[in-house]
């Protein structure tokens, strides 16, 4: 490790959910190896399901408490460097010169406070909804609210139906991970304390690199240190605290440490929870200053002017052993790159816009890219006097798959009068904000960004990299190679949402009525000729006369019996929505990539030729053969359930399989009518009854 070598870390943000430490960087590791290591044939060597030896040793300090960081031979922070094999060992001979993974854990404070505080789905979902309705009408994005409602819609039914035999599995599924979602956006408190954690460990890891600078033999010493460089990667929630965090360190210095909230006109600073320590904060920062102290008596000094040369606090001092009531934010100058993979952030900008006023948010007006339009609602003077001139401007990569129903563009987050203040823009937006088609099945997109080798192959190589990102042109991730995988993922992902999920839906609901006309047990057939009808419609006879109780003599009564939908009716719904809301989502200018580079647009999906025209047309003729099969299958039953073949010995089961066979063909052909006439219904942009 020298001078000419600094350090560079990799900061990986977990999502929502229930991670363990060191669970989401064993990934990112092999990734990273996948690429600096080829084959002679110059093909990528896989090192999938290679656990890392002495990950945890690493990355976890002592009696569990701080952060540390995980070093491997053969992962060179230089593309063409050469620090040996990759084989899970740690880095000793050639410390410093690796990329060091550092996987940053907030699971804990959602946890904690998953149970404290949290409310159930059935809570804040309505809520969630209500706060749609109420929010100003020219703020919503087209998606939103048809998103919303195809989300909560699926998802109440299903905890409904779930919790009676798994309750466990109910409450982990909508209370533990989506209900990350509910905690993070209205319990403010949860992110304050979350942005904290980030900032406490991005020191810990600032003063730790500077501490093993120092210990290591040879030339390294305190005169000739290097401020190591940063490399935030984060995935789904895990981005939107990451945004908060890097933007909220710009913050200034008596905002962030003001304990009531009343202290600065906008509502959405400072953030609640940010001035209050978590467990063990005071004794890893101790131990920190002790092994600090312990060094040469200039050292202290030398880490000082180093940091402020990176900041625009000239009058900056180390802490002493007395914890700081706020994190000193060594670190601010040295993060230089943010990737977000199925980034929410736009969705929370736009869902919780209470919590970003001090952006300045702001609408790009329609088809008239760079010019903004600022609602009275969102007050200008919100977005001034709380934030810092930048000490660099960091840049930003939003990559994201099609079928992500949780990340897409960030549009909203991109508009606002702060973004550019913070995140350097001079890159064009069609390459640092990136949509592809990758990954087929629509919502298991989210989770599969840290299997993507193309992906981390662009990230390292077209981002990390790249030492000048202000002059980068590149055209990695809008290449079509890259954008649409193997050229199949559009029509694979059509099949999924028109007739995989809907011939599951059908295939289930034939069966139970199989069993409840040919079932042995008179109490189960009882419950699956109840059960096959509940799974697509739900009568709602208390909410309409609740709805009659409140009509005006003047208007209409409602009618007495309401039919709304149930879960199968819900998620065939969703698929057919989601892919008229991906429609929405996915419009850009239609135009090549080099015009997109000079107007500074992001790049659409093409709608003519491939894939959109042939993959509409293929579904066309899909969706008539599907048709084709299931009357075909009407037909053949008919006979076998008149007892047409009264030569079979086995006419009986003859009679029942045509029978079964009958009742299957008209499930998927009634099943597949009712998906024509919601695609149908998505297209023309018909509003549908609540249901």
């Amino acid at each position: 490790m020298s001078a000419q070598n600094p350090r560079h870390y990799i900061i990986v943000v977990h999502g929502m959910g229930e991670q363990k430490h060191n669970e989401t960087a064993p990934e990112v590791v092999q990734r990273f190896a996948e690429v600096r290591h080829k084959d002679k044939k110059d093909k990528i060597i896989q090192y999938r399901h290679l656990l890392p030896a002495n990950l945890s040793g690493q990355s976890i300090r002592r009696r569990g408490m701080g952060h540390g960081w995980s070093e491997f031979n053969g992962i060179p922070i230089f593309h063409d460097g050469n620090t040996g094999k990759f084989d899970g060992l740690r880095a000793t001979d050639t410390s410093g010169e690796n990329f060091r993974f550092v996987d940053l854990r907030w699971a804990h404070i959602l946890q904690r406070h998953q149970e404290a505080y949290a409310s159930p789905i059935e809570k804040w979902a309505p809520a969630l909804l209500k706060r749609i309705e109420i929010a100003p009408k020219e703020w919503l994005p087209p998606w939103a609210a048809p998103m919303l409602n195809a989300i909560v819609d699926t998802a109440l039914p299903i905890k409904t139906i779930l919790q009676f035999r798994y309750p466990k599995a109910a409450k982990l599924i909508f209370d533990g991970i989506l209900g990350d979602v509910h905690l993070y956006g209205d319990y403010t408190r949860t992110r304050g304390k979350a942005v904290r954690h980030f900032h406490v460990i991005l020191d810990e890891i600032l003063l730790r690199d500077f501490i093993d600078w120092c210990r290591l033999p040879g030339k390294n010493n305190a005169k000739n240190y290097q401020l190591p460089e940063f490399t935030v990667i984060a995935h789904s929630l895990g981005t939107v605290l990451s945004f908060d965090a890097l933007v909220y360190a710009h913050v200034k210095k008596d905002i962030r440490s003001a304990p009531i909230r009343s202290y600065h006109p906008c509502p959405s600073l400072p953030f609640p929870g940010y001035t209050e320590r978590a467990p063990g904060e005071r004794i890893t920062w101790r131990r920190l200053i002790d092994q600090l102290d312990k060094l040469d008596e200039n050292t202290r000094g030398v880490l000082e002017e180093k940091v402020k040369e990176s900041q625009i606090n000239k009058d900056f001092e180390i802490p002493g052993k007395q914890h700081p009531d706020i994190p000193p934010l060594m670190w601010r100058g040295c993060v230089k790159k943010f990737i977000t993979l199925g980034a929410p952030v736009d969705k929370f900008h736009v869902v919780w816009y209470q919590n970003y006023l001090h952006m300045g948010l702001r609408k790009e007006v329609a088809n008239n890219p760079g010019n903004f339009v600022e609602f009275d609602y969102f007050k200008k003077n919100y977005a001034e006097g709380w934030l810092d001139k930048p000490d660099t401007e960091i840049v930003h990569y939003n990559l994201c798959d099609e079928q992500d129903p949780v990340g897409h563009h960030l549009d909203v987050a991109q508009a606002s009068e702060n973004y550019e203040k913070i995140f350097d823009t001079s890159i064009p937006v069609a390459y640092r904000d990136v949509v592809f088609r990758r990954y087929s099945v629509p919502g298991l997109a989210h989770v599969k960004y840290w299997e993507d080798e193309d992906l981390f192959k662009g990230i390292i190589k077209e981002v990390i990299d790249k030492r000048d990102n202000r002059n980068l042109k590149s055209d990695y991730f809008v290449k079509d190679e890259f954008r649409e995988g193997d050229g199949s993922v559009y029509r694979k992902a059509l099949t999924w949402a028109y007739f995989r999920v809907p011939f599951v839906a059908a295939m289930v609901t034939g069966v139970l009525l199989v069993y409840a006309f040919f079932g042995s047990v008179p109490i189960y057939r009882i419950v699956a000729i109840l059960a096959a009808p509940l799974l697509w419609v739900r009568p709602h006879p208390v909410k309409v006369y609740a709805k009659e109780a409140e009509v005006k003599p003047e208007e209409d009564k409602v009618k007495r019996y309401e039919i709304g939908r149930s879960i199968f009716a819900h998620l065939v719904a969703g698929m057919v929505e989601w892919r008229r809301v991906l429609i929405l989502m996915s419009k850009g200018k239609e135009t090549e990539i080099d015009e997109c580079l000079e107007e500074g647009v992001r790049l659409a999906f093409k709608k003519k030729g491939k894939p959109e025209g042939v993959y509409r047309n293929k579904r066309r003729k899909r969706y008539w053969w599907a048709i084709a099969l299931a009357i075909l299958g009407l037909l053949l039953s008919v006979p076998l359930a008149l007892k047409m073949f009264a030569w079979l010995p086995w006419r009986g089961y003859a009679a029942k399989a045509g029978f079964s066979l009958f009742i299957l063909s008209a499930t998927y052909l009634a099943t597949q009518v009712y998906v024509y006439r919601l695609y149908l219904q998505a297209k023309k942009g018909k509003k549908k009854k609540a249901a």
